[in-house]
């Protein structure tokens, strides 16, 4: 639930994709691993965060459209 405010409040739209840099394969379970670690950080900050997140295979050009 996000409750209005009347301080400033920033946010971010993100729209990017995270390959390994070695090329191999990143498994739904270390992608999911990555997201919680990244909604720890936001909540260190006394943060928080919502919307959704889609995982898509940088493969597969539908998914990337």
């Amino acid at each position: 639930m996000i409750v209005m405010t009347e301080s400033k409040q920033m946010g971010i739209n993100l729209a990017f994709f995270i390959t390994h840099k070695d090329d191999e394969s990143i498994t739904d379970r270390e992608m999911d691993k990555f997201l919680d670690e990244f909604i720890e950080l936001v909540e260190k900050y006394n943060w928080v965060c919502g919307g959704g997140v889609r995982l898509v295979d940088a493969n597969a050009e539908e998914d990337l459209g």
